[in-house]
């Protein structure tokens, strides 16, 4: 039996394409661009956090526990190991080049039965001839003499070694990947979600079963303020959150007013995974809640209240999207004067109606479709949806034209009409975080690339 039989190669390939793309997700979060020399310090960071596990578990070693960031979970660890380890490979390789690490995992011989301390030490010595190669394929390091492996048989000795500890701890190492993959996605769209926005809470804290979120003022960055504040804040929001339940949207359990300075909320909190998370496990559901919550936001179109439509702030409970995240409340009536070509952008996609749609079933289309054969089949499930948008007369101005051309290209990619690549291409280049980090002079040259862009691919620019 071979490594390869513990680890499927669609498994494998799933593996590959979520580690491309949260190291697309995360070099929005680092200083600097990361290489493969960068991905193998990583790697030692994780072998670090993974010897603490074992030093606890095998050794009786009293090492210290921040509670801040507990470091216990071995099958955790083991997971963040492996994303470093498939890291380097994504970083050195192009997809094109995975079945060459399919043929030397299925060459790699299966785990052999030893200790954990032994098979950390068999792990460390793997990492360290992995690290070896990055560092002389980006130029950090000589060239040894001797005879240094093929990057593909170093990365499959290293997937061999994480399955062994997996199997000596009764972990499922695919299993724990799935759950740290959820996790980033989860930290990414808390990231990715922008701090220049109105209101944008910034703290959650829970007691037992009770979670409390308010909104920090502090990062309005001198904006007029989408909401009153003070008792009248409190009174104000109480309305709103009457306005969009009487639109059908869903709510936590025990949602409640806390307080109006700062504007704060309160409700039971929720074990359900999100609908981001929902992408990869629950796919009928994910469908099935895009459409109810597209239908919320048409409810709502005559109303004095929106809401933010990211597939973050939902979770599913019983099967059924719940908004969780109701702050700041976006009230029209209120809604800020745009000062730049970011909130200009920004404040269409939370206000107007027709460009939350399209921006919602673009992206949840755009994330089905990461998900292999079976993901595609659900992102064609949006098709009607789509094409009911699409149907509406065309979009007009910066959010308008961006997010139509994003759900055009989506529904084509759906339907085997455009690539995957070209969709990610034209995602990442229509990525709100990305442009409120350009300054104004680049915004305005960043918009000339984007048309261009477009319209290579045949989408409408107007």
């Amino acid at each position: 039996m071979s490594t390869a039989g513990l680890i499927s190669a669609t498994r494998l390939d799933d593996m590959l394409a979520a580690t491309r793309r949260l190291r697309t997700g995360f070099a929005t979060t680092a200083d600097r661009t990361w290489d493969a020399t960068t991905a193998a310090t990583e790697l030692v960071v994780q072998l670090g956090h993974l010897a603490q596990c074992v030093r606890r578990a095998d050794l009786g070693e009293q090492v210290p526990v921040d509670e801040h960031r507990p470091i216990t979970d071995l099958g955790d660890e083991l997971a963040d190991v492996l994303l470093a380890a498939l890291s380097i490979w994504t970083l050195s390789a192009l997809p094109a080049e995975d079945p060459d690490l399919h043929r030397a995992l299925r060459a790699a011989p299966a785990p052999t039965q030893s200790t954990r301390p032994a098979a950390l030490l068999r792990l460390v010595a793997d990492a360290g001839s992995l690290a070896e190669i990055a560092m002389v394929r980006t130029g950090h390091r000589h060239r040894p003499g001797g005879a240094v492996p093929p990057l593909p048989d170093a990365v499959a000795a290293l997937i061999r070694g994480c399955l062994a500890l997996a199997i000596l701890g009764d972990h499922d190492l695919a299993g724990e990947f799935g759950r740290m993959v959820c996790d980033a996605d989860r930290f990414l769209a808390r990231a990715h979600r922008v701090t220049d926005r109105p209101g944008e809470f910034s703290t959650h804290e829970r007691v037992g079963d009770r979670v409390s979120k308010h909104v920090d003022a502090d990062r309005l960055t001198g904006r007029e303020l989408p909401f009153p504040s003070g008792p009248a804040g409190a009174d104000g929001l109480r309305h709103y959150l009457d306005t969009i339940r009487a639109a059908g949207v869903r709510l936590p359990p025990g949602l409640a007013v806390e307080s109006g300075t700062p504007l704060t909320v309160g409700h039971t909190w929720v074990n359900g995974p999100t609908l981001i998370e929902a992408t990869e496990t629950d796919l009928g559901n994910v469908v099935v809640g895009v459409h109810e919550i597209a239908e919320w936001v048409r409810a709502l179109d005559g109303a004095d209240a929106r809401i933010d439509t990211n597939l973050a702030n939902f979770c599913l409970i019983d099967g059924s999207p719940v908004l969780i995240d109701v702050l700041p409340p976006l009230i029209p009536s209120r809604r800020p004067t745009a000062r730049n070509l970011f909130e200009e952008l920004f404040d269409s996609l939370c206000f107007d109606t027709s460009v939350t749609l399209d921006a919602l079933v673009a992206y949840a289309t755009t994330r089905l479709l990461h998900g292999g054969p079976t993901g595609s089949a659900a992102a064609g499930s949006l098709a009607d949806l789509a094409h009911d948008l699409l149907g509406k007369a065309p979009q007009t101005g910066l959010a308008g034209t961006w997010f139509r051309a994003r759900l055009l290209l989506a529904t084509r990619c759906a339907a085997g009409q455009a690539t995957l690549a070209d969709l990610r291409a034209l995602s990442a280049a229509t990525s709100v975080l990305t442009f409120q980090r350009l300054d104004e002079t680049r915004r305005r040259e960043h918009l000339g690339a984007v048309q261009q862009q477009m319209r290579e691919l045949g989408l409408a620019t107007t």
